[in-house]
């Protein structure tokens, strides 16, 4: 009757003898969580473990609710509950107005945001009350026979006592004074805050994602991610309604988290459809993600003289995705009408299982319909860049496979000069040595912004978790490993073998000779002691040609995984090489376009370069400018 008294709600649980999963620490199953409704087994009536009476003393300040366990009330335990409800009603009835035996009249959660004061014993209406009344006092009712699991074996999964007020009847602790405690501590600001931190984590851990109180799209969402859909729309679909999700309906600044476990079924390791981490990160879409109002404006004015005056582009995807992704997939959102081509001369080698595969790779970057339905011969190209002054060709590796080298490009005759060009796959250091180096020619097209943003946005978590690192707290070393070539496209006076020694753990003098290393490969086992170990190798040295001369070397590193553990991850090619940058805490480069990428993605980092001596002449004195 007096709604001014503030409200305090009391959520009782009961002594449960079943476990469904079972408990070896417990083969009775006897699980005591109520100090309310308490009975060692089904058959004994339930009692209390303090004195009922200070229901009649709380309710001299408070309106109290008492909500008992649903399954308290059910009538096949009608005997076995009796005599305590009975209690309870007298009380209620001696109090009058101020005491409320709420048997299932009200949703056990609609008491939450009313409440000024809670009450609860282990149960799901204590997890409940540390998410839904986190900025609440809070007593919660301990048992003795659980404070080992609470505070020693079970510590880091349970709630802990310096989150609530703790109140242990059986040690003569009073119901009173804990309800006062819980009321002192949020009058103190810094107290309060403290705990609600404690709170916050506890919920982090227990839930696997912050809550934001939109879970049910996050859900949603994971769920029709795995949906094994067929089209090329289906993952266009879903990270445009995950950019909705991050952008218009959860709070700004929030970062998409998954909410199913990661190996539901067993055989799911990763998103089909990788999450968008912001309204501008649609990751792997290279064609249509998000820009910048600036950006859009400039690409619908392209695409408007695109139709205008008939422009058209192809490009090459016959090099393998670690060339053509990042050297030209950047130009590709500019959306220009574009077609990807394969060359005839390339099937000649790579044949159905490569084209197919590559095919599959840009499906994954939204560019599955630009791809030519036949492989495209020199006659073919040649025809194609004659019809227009604006049909251009681009490639990444060599354009004799398409009939012109790079110098047509530039200089050459119509109508290749100024519709043919081979851009540089990596400006590394390795052409400076030896002949065949652009320095100050190219600018580098994988370090754009957009292209960064939407295929590099997994967090350092995740791909920790891809590494399978346990401990996250260790800082982060990546080794980039290339290994020693003897190719050398345009030649070195200097350098007449063509034999480059750039590697010390991939080292080979020819391409008969197995890959050795020139340092103990024992100092990976000492650098995971401290920290966690990427090694990457370069994708050439894992070719299918080359398994015999790789072989003996990676199983030894992958024995030293073995040994290490899970501070060790030799990646053989998971992860983008360019994606290990930006969570790295330390880098070990050799001479490659990975140690001139480290330089300009991660220049304010600690960055190890492996030197070889044959090198030092160039690198000290004759072209060290």
């Amino acid at each position: 009757s007096d709604k001014s008294k503030p409200l305090l709600v009391y959520y009782a649980t009961y002594d449960d003898n079943e476990d469904i999963e079972g408990d070896p620490a417990n083969p009775t199953n006897y699980r005591p969580f109520s100090v309310l409704f308490v009975a060692p087994d089904y058959s004994t009536p339930f009692t209390s473990l303090f004195d009922l009476g200070e229901f009649r003393e709380l309710a001299k300040t408070y309106n109290v609710v008492l909500r008992p366990h649903p399954s308290s009330l059910k009538k096949s335990w009608r005997e076995k509950s009796k005599a305590l409800l009975d209690e309870l009603l007298r009380i209620g009835t001696e109090v009058g107005s101020s005491f409320y035996l709420d048997l299932g009249v009200v949703d056990s959660n609609e008491w939450y945001a009313p409440a000024d004061v809670i009450i609860a014993e282990i149960s799901a209406t204590l997890t409940a009350a540390v998410a839904l009344a986190k900025d609440k006092p809070l007593v919660v009712a301990r048992r003795l026979a659980n404070d080992e699991k609470l505070l020693k074996t079970r510590a880091d999964r349970l709630l802990p006592d310096d989150a609530v007020s703790p109140w242990r009847p059986e040690k003569n602790e009073r119901l009173v004074d804990a309800v006062t405690a819980a009321v002192a501590s949020f009058q103190d600001a810094d107290k309060k805050a403290a705990i609600m931190e404690r709170r916050t984590k506890y919920n982090e851990m227990l839930y696997r994602c912050p809550l934001n109180g939109y879970e049910e799209y996050a859900i949603m969402l994971e769920i029709l991610n795995r949906i094994k859909m067929n089209g090329t729309d289906w993952c266009r679909d879903v990270q445009e309604l995950n950019s909705l999700y991050l952008t218009s309906v959860v709070p700004k600044g929030t970062e998409w988290c998954n909410p199913l476990p990661k190996d539901w079924d067993e055989l799911m390791t990763s998103r089909r459809c990788p999450p968008s981490d912001s309204a501008s990160q649609q990751t792997g879409n290279l064609w249509d993600a998000p820009v910048s109002a600036g950006e859009q404006q400039f690409i619908d004015k392209l695409k408007a003289v695109a139709g205008k005056h008939g422009l058209k582009f192809r490009y090459d995807i016959g090099w393998g995705k670690h060339y053509y992704i990042p050297h030209e997939g950047p130009l590709w959102h500019l959306q220009v009408p574009t077609e990807l081509a394969y060359s005839a001369r390339h099937f000649q080698d790579g044949g159905v299982d490569d084209w197919n595969m590559n095919k599959e790779v840009v499906s994954k970057h939204n560019m599955a319909d630009k791809v030519l339905n036949a492989v495209v011969s020199r006659a073919d190209l040649l025809a194609w860049l004659t019809e227009s002054p604006g049909h251009i060709m681009i490639t990444d590796n060599s354009g004799a496979w398409w009939g012109y080298e790079t110098r047509k490009g530039f200089c050459g005759d119509s109508p290749y000069r100024n519709q043919a060009y081979v851009f540089q796959h990596g400006i590394d250091e390795d052409g400076v040595y030896f002949g065949n180096g652009n320095v100050g020619t190219w600018v580098p097209l994988p370090f754009s912004k957009y292209f960064v943003r939407n295929m590099y946005a997994k967090s350092k978590d995740e791909l920790m978790d891809i590494a399978g690192f346990s401990d996250k707290s260790k800082p982060l070393l990546v080794y980039y490993a290339t290994y020693d070539d003897n190719e050398d496209i345009e030649g070195d006076p200097a350098n007449p073998t063509n034999y480059r020694p750039f590697s010390v753990l991939f080292v080979a003098p020819d391409y008969s000779t197995p890959f050795t290393s020139l340092f103990d490969l024992g100092e990976f086992r000492e650098l995971a002691k401290t920290y966690n170990v990427v090694l990457r190798p370069h994708p050439s040295s894992l070719k299918k040609s080359w398994r015999e001369k790789s072989k003996a070397l990676l199983d030894e590193l992958l024995r030293i995984g073995t040994e290490v553990g899970s501070s060790f991850y030799l990646d053989l090619g998971v992860v983008d090489s360019n994606e290990w940058y930006a969570p790295a805490d330390v880098i070990i480069a050799e001479i490659s376009a990975t140690l001139t990428a480290a330089v300009a993605l991660a220049k304010d980092k600690p960055l190890v370069v492996a030197r070889r001596l044959a090198n030092d002449e160039k690198l000290l004195k004759t072209r060290a400018d």
